[in-house]
């Protein structure tokens, strides 16, 4: 006997077990879920959360004294300076570092984290 030969109320209730079936199965055990961020610390620099990156631009990033303290001392702790760090420029209360400096300071602050 085909399921087309079958009267409505045994084709429902097949379908039914077919539906609850494939919802159960959609809500198993087994779907992966990803691991909540958790973060040690708020990118805060003085009372603004900016992580010391004021703005940037086609010529780099305008940063505060809070940022290039904390890289610099990252680089000298690492013993690992880059020589772009020569075009670092003071703009007022503020420093202009170009993206290899921002990229640097990345990489140091991911080495710093253990990554």
């Amino acid at each position: 006997m085909s399921f087309f030969e079958l009267s409505v109320r045994p084709k429902v209730i097949l379908i039914t077990v077919i539906m609850w079936m494939v919802l159960a199965a959609g809500c198993s055990h087994l779907t992966v879920a990803p691991k909540p961020v958790t973060s040690k610390a708020i990118a805060f620099s003085g009372s603004k959360q900016n992580a010391g990156i004021i703005d940037c631009d086609g010529t780099g990033c305008l940063v505060d004294s809070n940022f290039l303290a904390k890289y610099k001392q990252m680089e000298a702790d690492a013993k690992n300076y880059i020589a772009d760090d020569i075009n670092i420029k003071k703009e007022g209360d503020n420093w202009r570092v170009s993206y290899e400096v921002i990229s640097h300071y990345t990489s140091l602050k991911a080495a710093e984290r253990g990554a």
